[in-house]
């Protein structure tokens, strides 16, 4: 036996605590905070939601019915149980049933008046207790879900109460099942399919049942803090990590739609406000999250009151959240203080009676029921001071005024709503919509206002979508600007309604639809159709098209640039067939997607292509640029380009020799070349050693910077150093025009962005960096550290993506300490790579991109 199996063995030998390995016990990051188990696997197992009871007893939900395996003896119902420290020794010692004969039973929460609610994947229960022993003798069903979805925790969840002790609940995304959701009395009714997650309210009792907010995955975990703010924890991302801490507000949309598909990457989807109508998130959290609230006790240190706590099942670990004020809403800053190992696996949180912590550890990875289970106690150590106040909960002006506007029931007038759609903030825009939403008439009015700005306009679409105004979307649907006609398009998709399909049709046969755009109409004109729009379905759909001769070429264009290069379908004897066409665009795109292709035979394609003299230039050029992340690159080949006496395919053969392995005679000739400009000059000194950076002003001189890049500009020439292997290598992180990776946003509509900002983004990418594109510094077990942001998760194990564009995968119990970064992942000293005309031209290509 090893030394460290005797020593924990001698531990439970002492204290009767279950077996533990020690890497397996949660500590505390926080040295002022210290965590005991309650209880261990011999008195609760498979524990999930936790709270107080009026007379501070801990109700605990044992699951027996989550995925129960063949041959599982314990009971046949869910039960909830009561455990008490009758001694004061710090360990439960007494644990009775207080509720039995629920299934999938996700979460309960105790009601001013003592009442428990509990929520089941289908339907929330008030229970009673009417004589005081201790075990519920009144049972009232408050909602009911009629589904045929049955996957156990993607139903109801998530239970928190207003002020007057009303009730807020969630729902999962059901897998996009359909559903009629139905309150106490049955007066009302909510039916819906494929929408995502929801919030709802209800009277304490189940009556006005109504949709608060939608856009979720899964709102899991709610909290209703003093202040009358409602936060969520969104579990799940599935493709587009990480879980989402959000603030929840009535009418919110917070993007996320299942019926496009699981992974998030729809643009008819969005996950931090990206789409107009859409609300951004407060920050990341770890991942699975659980629960959350706001803590109000003195059981913690004094800095933690105020803050968000959350338990993250698949992190092993309890998070805290500092919020800052943003705009109308917050931002926050994440710090792990409790950090457990394999088997650790928090769910529920609760604050006991003297302001200390209660969590329920689920213990093992598995869904399916495994007979291991604990509570732990968290709180301050005994020689640290306890807060002798709570916090007072004032909420910063901008928020006020929100939550003012929120609930307000005086009508606005014409004006200023205008006013408030044209608010630089989300949330404010979003209220706006719901007030003017309760007038149809008035969002005609407003329609026919001049001179309304391309936002005004997504808002006023939003309102009259909301006030059901399906006879307004055909006018949209030809609005000058790409953004109303995108939300136009997806209204139709959403709703499925008919009478767009001629226009979107015709959208399509006039071809020059951007990428999003067109995917969006071939989705809406599929959903019309009644087919499934999954990003697999999807694929297929455009893999058809694009071989399909008959089809027009600038159709097959789009569809070409909507195909996963890593696609199965997407064969190089496909990609043959389209590098013969006639049509030049086609030919070209076909180049461009031949470069990203997974298999090596293709630059023996692409050295080809680049030396066919009967190919016209810009298709060589691509060619050369898609030779660039060759390893190593063809010198002899480049050389020759590179000696000839074509301007542009002369400079992208010298562009793709940077970095590459010259003799001293190549070194020689390309020295004696007598450049034919002064950009020119500049690629040659760069692959002969000499920087292109000198004389620069820095990188927060802004004001110098877009003086030095005033000029003429080339958007081709832009492009292709955009999509440089060597140079700039945009593309692997960033996608343009269906090209590229899905690790940093979408720069398909960079060019509705004002040049000095964009140009600061480049110079100073880490002065801005949205929640999603966090990057975190990670200290190990064994001492290494890494950096990195985070791609996807699979269970605990997680792929970040490095400074240098390299992925790596740690396991999340390896992990002693996650630490935000200051630092974006885009790398700093890019333009350093670039000459100065390379940056003038990938400017003015980005520019392009509206």
């Amino acid at each position: 036996m090893t030394r460290k199996l005797i020593a924990t063995a001698f531990l439970w030998c002492l204290t009767g605590v279950a077996l533990f390995a020690a890497d397996d016990l949660p500590r505390s990051l926080d040295p002022r905070v210290e965590i005991m188990q309650f209880a261990d696997s011999t008195q609760i197992v498979h524990p999930v939601s936790v709270d107080f009871d009026r007379r501070g007893r801990l109700l605990v939900i044992e699951s027996h019915t989550h995925f129960r395996p063949a041959g599982y003896t314990g009971p046949e119902h869910d039960r909830i149980r009561m455990a008490e420290d009758t001694n004061g020794d710090g360990r439960a010692d007494r644990f009775t049933t207080f509720f039995e004969g629920t299934k999938a039973t996700m979460d309960l929460a105790v009601h001013r008046d003592g009442s428990v609610y509990v929520a089941t994947r289908n339907e929330i229960l008030r229970l009673r207790d009417t004589n005081d022993d201790g075990i519920a003798d009144d049972q009232k069903r408050i909602v009911f879900l009629y589904t045929a979805g049955n996957y156990p925790h993607n139903g109801l969840s998530g239970l928190t109460f207003d002020a007057d002790g009303n009730l807020y609940f969630g729902m999962g995304e059901n897998l996009g099942a359909s559903y009629k959701l139905i309150g106490s009395i049955g007066d009302t009714e909510i039916e819906d399919q494929g929408e995502g997650g929801n919030v709802f309210w209800c009277t304490h009792d189940g009556e006005q049942l109504r949709r608060i907010a939608t856009g979720f995955w899964n709102p899991f975990g709610m909290n209703l803090d003093p202040a009358g703010r409602l936060w969520c924890v969104d579990n799940d991302p599935d493709a587009a990590p990480p879980c989402r801490l959000l603030q929840v507000i009535e009418g919110g949309d917070y993007g996320y739609q299942f019926r496009y598909g699981r992974s998030g990457r729809h643009p008819f989807q969005a996950w931090n406000g990206q789409l107009p109508g859409t609300l951004p998130m407060v920050a990341g959290t770890g991942e699975a999250p659980c629960e959350v609230l706001n803590y109000q006790g003195t059981g913690l240190p004094a800095d933690y009151q105020g803050e968000l706590l959350v338990t993250s099942w698949a992190d092993h670990r309890v998070e805290r959240y500092t919020l800052r004020p943003s705009g109308a809403s917050y931002v926050a800053d994440r710090k792990p203080f409790i950090q457990g190992g394999n088997d650790f696996r928090p769910v529920g949180l609760a604050v006991a009676p003297d302001g200390s912590l209660f969590i329920s550890d689920w213990v093992r990875r598995d869904y399916n029921l495994h007979g291991q289970g604990g509570l732990w106690h968290i709180k301050l150590r005994a020689d640290q001071p306890r807060p002798t106040s709570k916090p007072d909960n004032k909420i910063h002006p901008a928020a006020e005024q929100l939550a003012a506007l929120a609930k307000s029931t005086q009508p606005l007038d014409r004006t200023k709503l205008l006013e408030l759609f044209n608010d630089q903030d989300p949330f404010v825009r979003a209220v706006a919509v719901k007030h003017a939403s309760q007038s149809p008439t008035l969002t005609i009015e407003l329609a026919s206002t001049p001179d309304l700005t391309p936002r005004q306009r997504c808002e006023v679409l939003l309102a009259q979508r909301a006030a059901g105004k399906t006879d307004m979307v055909a006018r949209w649907l030809t609005d000058d600007d790409e953004e109303v006609r995108f939300l136009a398009v997806k209204w139709i998709a959403d709703l499925k309604l008919q009478d767009g399909r001629a226009m979107i049709e015709s959208m399509l046969e006039v071809g020059n639809l951007s990428v999003r755009m067109y995917q969006g109409c071939a989705t809406a004109l599929a959903r019309l159709d009644g087919q499934e729009v999954s990003e697999a379905k999807m694929a297929e759909h455009f893999v058809k098209l694009v071989a399909n001769e008959a089809s027009p070429a600038a159709q097959r264009i789009a569809a070409l640039r909507l195909i996963p290069a890593t696609h199965k379908q997407l064969t190089l004897d496909l990609l043959d067939r389209l590098l013969k066409s006639n049509d030049a665009s086609l030919s070209l795109e076909a180049i461009r997607t031949l470069a990203e292709h997974a298999d090596p035979r293709k630059f023996a394609r692409l050295q080809q292509i680049a030396t066919d003299a009967n190919r016209d230039v810009p298709q060589r050029a691509e060619a050369i640029v898609g030779l660039s992340s060759a390893e190593p690159v063809p010198v002899e080949l480049l050389m020759s380009l590179a000696l000839g006496d074509q301007p542009t395919l002369r400079a992208e053969a010298v562009r793709a020799l940077v970095g590459a392995k010259l003799t001293a005679e190549q070194l020689q000739q390309l020295q004696q070349l007598k450049p034919a400009s002064d950009v020119e000059a500049a690629l040659m000194a760069r692959v002969v050693g000499n920087s292109s950076s000198a004389a620069r002003p820095a990188a927060n001189q802004t004001a110098e910077w877009l003086a030095k890049l005033v000029g003429d500009a080339d958007p081709a020439v832009g492009r292709r150093v955009f999509f440089h292997a060597k140079l700039a290598g945009c593309y692997r992180c960033h996608r343009v025009e269906g090209h590229g990776q899905d690790v940093g946003p979408d720069l398909g509509l960079i060019g509705r962005t004002e040049r000095r900002h964009v140009l600061e983004s480049i110079l100073q990418p880490s002065t801005l960096v949205a929640p999603h594109y966090q990057v975190w510094q990670l200290v190990m077990h064994d001492g290494r550290t890494f950096t990195g942001m985070l791609l996807h998760t699979q269970l605990d194990e997680y792929t970040y993506l490095d400074p240098q564009g390299n992925r790596f995968k740690v396991r999340t119990i390896d992990i002693v300490e996650t630490v935000p970064s200051q630092q974006s992942i885009m790398p700093n000293d890019l333009v350093a790579k670039l000459t100065d005309q390379e940056l003038r031209d990938v400017l003015a290509y980005l520019a392009t991109l509206k």
